[in-house]
């Protein structure tokens, strides 16, 4: 006879569990989210059409059940090449948290476990950022300076 405490049954329980915890968990952040939201095909209200996003972070369950709250990472980083303008746009809204300038080399954080966007280790936002919404980073290239020419006499 087993008892309700038997190694099967608790195996089986925990088994059930997990596979909850999974479900519950596991979200789609694949591209193809993006794309059926109309991030691919055009920016948000208050990003101008040249600027192109380059990094995406996915929201994480704010359940502490939550896989995501235990291997997500933390932040997005984005560290330019170019001279150029940057949005920091919540995706669960669609509004932009954050805009403005970067040169070559700067590195902008979004952090929302801390509610900050650094911009080289300096916050330049400190709001709420729930971490269940989800990031996204858009990046325009600043526009060549023209050529300049001496006139020879």
């Amino acid at each position: 006879m087993k008892t309700p405490h038997s190694p099967t049954i608790v195996g089986s329980g925990i088994i059930v569990l997990l596979a909850v915890l999974v479900a519950v968990g596991c979200k789609n952040d694949s591209p193809e989210r993006l794309k059926e939201e109309g991030y691919l095909e055009r920016n948000p209200v208050g990003v101008p059409v040249e600027a192109k996003l380059v990094r995406h972070s996915a929201g994480h369950s704010g359940s502490p059940l939550s896989p995501d709250s235990w291997f997500a990472p933390d932040n997005i980083t984005f560290r330019p090449t170019n001279a150029g303008r940057v949005w920091v746009v919540d995706e669960q809204n669609a509004t932009v948290a954050f805009r403005g300038k970067m040169k070559s080399g700067d590195r902008l954080v979004v952090a929302p476990k801390a509610n900050d966007i650094l911009l080289n280790q300096a916050t330049v936002y400190h709001r709420r950022l729930p971490s269940e919404h989800g990031f996204l980073i858009y990046f325009a290239k600043a526009p060549a300076a023209p050529a300049t020419t001496t006139a020879s006499q």
